[in-house]
């Protein structure tokens, strides 16, 4: 409702009527996207949506901010939008606690490859036809309880409300499929899911999970002599040598081991082919995050924090033990083609 000063205490107000003897609670704006806290709106938004539509039916009648409150009135009694409510409701509360649990220091990394795993399966499961019914009966019960018979907010063929209406609710729900069915939700339903499992397949590609899987399967002492990593990098180890290794790993580490006690004890005489192995799991990563780091002093204001944040989550999955040193000397290096630069201009 724009700048209008007296929203809140009419959202309040349908509140206290609406909500009787609950705590009241208040709309937050989506601005940090860290941890997601565009879950806590859409979850904000379904929690008063009751009390949303009383206060808005409420500003219809005050003249200054009319078309506002109608334009967003007419948008939110639709069948579509309170379908997409609880679709995205659904999926963020389960994307925000994967993603606040990968965010954690101190989560072990066959831990994380279990949740991206298992996030991506859950998402294959909710884009069954089943979850998709459970939805579409969930929103005809809001929609019959609010006496909300229209499909769609617009029509494909003519508008029914003043084309001006639009100019004050700007959504990407307006450029989705105009919905005149049950059909018509369902594509929605599959887009967007298929969308979801193709960003998170971009986001942890087939490279990155091979190390991962390959890390895990070694730490773990599974099957990893014919992971799609040795494969890539042509790396044969013979059976023998594995269970050879396994062993000799158990008897010499009593924890869990790491990457780097692995290295320590894999003699390359002996253990020739796990021990190129474990130095691509080893060196890689720390390359990676070099680069990372020397890039981003290109551009410090946007970068820096987000490579500091992947170093400290590398440090503490327990694969990089010395890697603060390495991101020091990283640090110290501008300061030092500084000085040279400095000397060079006084000679």
């Amino acid at each position: 409702m724009g700048k209008y000063p007296k929203r809140n205490a009419i959202l309040k107000r349908a509140q206290k009527r609406l909500r009787l003897g609950k705590q009241l609670v208040s709309l937050p704006r989506p601005i940090d996207i860290r941890w997601l806290s565009n879950a806590l709106t859409v979850e904000r938004i379904a929690i008063l949506f009751p009390s949303i539509i009383e206060a808005l039916e409420e500003l219809e009648a005050i003249p200054d901010i009319q078309i506002q409150a109608q334009s967003l009135l007419h948008h939110l009694r639709s069948k579509k939008f309170i379908f997409i409510l609880n679709i995205l409701s659904k999926i963020l509360d389960v994307a925000e606690c994967c993603t606040k649990t990968l965010q954690s220091h101190s989560l072990a990394l066959d831990n994380a490859v279990g949740f991206i795993n298992g996030l991506r399966d859950l998402l294959i499961m909710y884009r069954s036809e089943e979850y998709f019914f459970e939805v579409f009966k969930l929103t005809d019960e809001i929609a019959f309880k609010f006496e909300i018979t229209a499909w769609d907010s617009r029509t494909e063929r003519v508008r029914h409300v003043p084309q001006r209406f639009d100019d004050y609710f700007d959504c990407n729900i307006r450029y989705t499929k105009t919905v005149r069915s049950v059909e018509d939700l369902k594509i929605i339903w599959h887009d967007l899911y298929d969308n979801l499992l193709g960003d998170i397949d971009r986001r942890f590609s087939e490279d990155s999970m091979s190390f991962f899987h390959c890390t895990h399967n070694i730490l773990n002492r599974n099957n990893y002599c014919e992971s799609e990593l040795t494969q890539r990098f042509n790396i044969i180890i013979p059976e023998s040598e594995a269970i050879m290794f396994n062993a000799f790993s158990q008897r010499s580490l009593v924890e869990t081991p790491i990457l780097l006690d692995l290295t320590s004890i894999c003699d390359p005489n002996i253990f020739d082919n796990i021990s190129k192995l474990l130095n691509i799991l080893v060196v890689c990563p720390v390359t990676t995050v070099c680069v990372e780091r020397l890039f981003s002093t290109v551009n410090l204001i946007h970068s820096s924090h987000r490579a500091s944040m992947l170093t400290t989550r590398l440090c503490n999955l327990s694969l990089l033990s010395f890697e603060t040193d390495i991101i020091k000397k990283l640090q110290e290096t501008p300061l030092i083609v500084e000085k040279v630069m400095r000397k060079m201009v006084k000679k």
